[in-house]
């Protein structure tokens, strides 16, 4: 028995073939990465890999236009995927991940579950739900 649950340990500990990835070429950066779409109530599992910044797109402006805007993006590991993403993380788990920790970009490099809530009536903005998680072995 003991044998068994050695192999269990070992194969959990392999590194994850990210989607879309092919194990004959080595990839040495990402220019553009498709984003994480959180569901109000469902849990996201993330790695946070770098700082949110800035970034230019386009959106429709009350008009139908379409208008040039600013977003704020973080990158991600979806971590039960394996996949390389993007999140919008709105302003409350922004702020929040900024100050984790003592801030100073503390958040980069953690894991988390996070869980974003529809906005409370009277309130402009959405709650979410933050824990620190372990970092899995195959990350």
């Amino acid at each position: 028995m003991a044998k068994d649950k050695k192999t269990t340990e070992t194969a959990s500990a392999a590194p994850i073939q990210r989607k879309g990835e092919n194990p004959a070429f080595k990839r040495v950066g990402a220019v553009t990465l498709p984003t994480l779409k959180t569901v109000d109530g469902v849990p996201a599992y993330i790695m946070v890999t770098g700082e949110i910044v800035e970034k230019m797109t386009q959106g429709k402006n009350d008009d139908g236009e379409i208008v040039a805007k600013k977003i704020r993006i973080m990158p991600v590991v979806n971590l039960e995927t394996g996949e390389l993403m993007t999140i919008v993380p709105g302003k409350a788990l922004e702020q929040n991940l900024k100050d984790y920790k003592g801030g100073n970009k503390a958040y980069i490099g953690l894991c988390f579950e996070v869980t974003k809530y529809a906005k409370a009536e009277g309130k402009t903005w959405k709650a979410w739900s933050i824990h620190e998680i372990e970092k899995p072995a195959n990350v």
